[in-house]
């Protein structure tokens, strides 16, 4: 298959993509597109439309690719490119008996057309124009030395591969990255809040968004002091399943944070184990 022509509704939004390409496309690179607008992985907008698909399908197969979002308020966005050129970008915002169209082509160039003139609708131009630019540079993901070490922190501690994809390795990131922040090993400057079930952080799930969606995840190297800590705690917590690895957190962070009366049994004795460890 050479083309990708899907719509999805997502929040009382249409998305249209239609994408050529001089290559095959991939099943496994549609799937893991549908995967990531149906749940919601991203903010929908032409933005991230833009960079999941340039990221998951590559930018040097690319003919032709069009990008239609329908909002409920009565607006739509357009993008198309050619050869990875914006050839045509439009605009139409409908309010009451209020409207604006912004149209550009490579032809006719850029064309306005307002009924109201003294209304908000007239602040957006410039900046429609500003994003107009910033579309045609969007290329792939760029992944940050964050996501490259929490790549790399994972694959130490559990001696496994992540697949930020599967909810369970995604759960199973956070709590690692909530655990070994207690001993001083932190990626970022990680704020990690008790949620209904287990301690976790924006800034870990962002991480393993950008690394969902990237095809280049590099090699990084973990400093070998942080590395040496990273080994013996997850051997020590290799065994245990998702579940009781949330265990682990929660008493964790609530004993720390909320209720230091707060016991697990079998938590306790794990924290014991890895203090008693990381002590001789």
């Amino acid at each position: 298959m050479k083309e990708l022509n899907k719509c999805y509704l997502i929040d009382n939004k249409y998305i249209i993509i239609n994408y050529t390409s001089s290559k095959k496309i991939k099943y496994d690179s549609e799937k893991k597109i549908d995967r990531i607008i149906n749940d919601g992985y991203y903010k929908i907008n032409l933005e991230n439309i833009i960079l999941i698909v340039r990221s998951i399908l590559g930018m040097e197969n690319e003919n032709t690719f069009r990008v239609t979002i329908v909002y409920h308020e009565n607006i739509t966005d357009l993008v198309y490119f050619s050869k990875g050129k914006i050839v045509k970008y439009a605009k139409k915002v409908g309010n009451n008996s209020s409207y604006l169209d912004i149209l550009y082509t490579v032809k006719k160039g850029l064309n306005i057309n307002t009924n109201n003139k003294d209304s908000d609708f007239v602040d957006l131009i410039p900046n429609e124009v500003k994003r107009m630019n910033n579309l045609e540079n969007i290329k792939d993901i760029t992944l940050k030395k964050s996501d490259l070490l929490l790549y790399e922190i994972y694959k130490l501690f559990y001696c496994d591969t992540p697949n930020f994809f599967d909810n369970n390795d995604r759960i199973r990131a956070q709590v690692m990255m909530f655990i070994l922040s207690e001993y001083g090993i932190s990626i970022d400057t990680d704020i990690f809040s008790l949620s209904k079930d287990y301690p976790k952080s924006l800034k870990i799930n962002e991480s393993m968004n950008r690394l969902m969606i990237s095809n280049d995840i590099s090699k990084i190297n973990v400093r070998d002091y942080y590395k040496k800590d990273i080994i013996a705690i997850g051997k020590i917590l290799l065994n245990c399943n998702t579940d009781e690895l949330i265990d682990i957190a929660k008493y964790m962070y609530i004993s720390k944070y909320r209720d230091k009366n707060y016991m697990n049994d079998n938590a306790y004795r794990l924290v014991k184990k890895i203090n008693r460890n990381r002590n001789n």
